[in-house]
């Protein structure tokens, strides 16, 4: 992609700060962006945008063929550079060694007592090196197992029948997580109460600065440490982005913004200052390439 066709995509945002939705009457714009919607824009100026990054491996396990064909028929439907394999029980993937980046894995498979069941086969995975971890997305037909996936570290859940806007929505996020995690600049280095603490950037949604203090907000928490907001500005260009004086967001765990807010895959809604808009279209645009 070029200089100039990131100003004429940049330009489309400027004359229409929202997303487009198709209904009979064509293309309408409507209050709010959403990153899928970016998209969508792009196909429409035949401008393809895909990152950098190399091929996408997907794992799909499940023990029904049917399902198996749906979960990979919907994953093909994300226009992701991806390479599937499918695996038809646990024994299976663990006798191909396999090595994916996504693993979308059926809770419930060897529910007769034939086999390792899904949440097995995750506990395993989870004691394998911690460099070839992939992110797990569990399928189940049963809303009860939801609770077990988390431990396990799963990234997300899908509840069968498979609905095909969630699934979509998840696997959105599956990617820019596993993208977050591929770039070069993978971790900071902090001093957190008197020790040196390596936190990687795929676990930070954002970070905010209170009375001289920087306080980060992670996936599982949050924590505080003495820094200028301006260093680490500087230090993380590229995947973060400072919105507003008082915030520098993920670009990763970016799901949708105005002109006023930014909202972040974590539910969190985060005020983007008027003069810092276009910058940020820019920086986003650039980083979902």
């Amino acid at each position: 992609m070029t200089d100039k066709d990131l100003r004429l995509i940049y330009s489309f945002f400027q004359l229409f700060p929202g997303k487009l939705t198709n209904d009979s009457a064509g293309y309408v714009i409507k209050p709010v962006i959403h990153v899928n919607h970016i998209r969508y824009w792009f196909l429409l100026s035949d401008i393809r945008i895909e990152r950098e990054v190399k091929k996408i491996k997907v794992a799909v396990c499940d023990d029904e063929k049917n399902i198996r064909a749906i979960l990979s028929s919907l994953v093909r439907e994300q226009n992701k550079d991806c390479e599937i394999t499918e695996y038809a029980s646990a024994e299976e993937y663990l006798s191909d060694d396999a090595k994916c980046d996504i693993l979308i894995l059926d809770i419930e498979m060897g529910r007769c007592g034939s086999g390792i069941n899904g949440m097995e086969l995750a506990e395993k995975i989870r004691e394998g090196d911690a460099a070839e971890q992939p992110i797990i997305i569990f399928v189940t037909g049963y809303e009860s197992y939801v609770y077990d996936a988390f431990d396990v570290g799963a990234f997300q859940y899908l509840l069968k029948p498979l609905d095909e806007d969630r699934f979509a929505d998840v696997f959105r996020r599956a990617v820019q997580s596993w993208v977050a995690a591929s770039r070069k600049m993978r971790a900071l280095t902090i001093q957190y109460a008197g020790i040196t603490k390596t936190i990687a950037l795929d676990q930070i949604y954002y970070m905010e600065s209170q009375n001289h203090k920087i306080v980060i907000h992670l996936r599982d928490g949050q924590l505080e440490y003495y820094a200028k907001m301006g260093d680490l500005e500087k230090e993380l260009q590229g995947q973060f982005f400072r919105i507003h004086k008082g915030y520098l967001i993920n670009l990763a765990f970016v799901d949708e913004y105005s002109r006023t807010e930014v909202t972040l895959t974590s539910g969190d809604r985060i005020l983007i200052s008027k003069y810092k808009y276009q910058d940020f279209t820019k920086a986003y645009l650039r980083f979902m390439q």
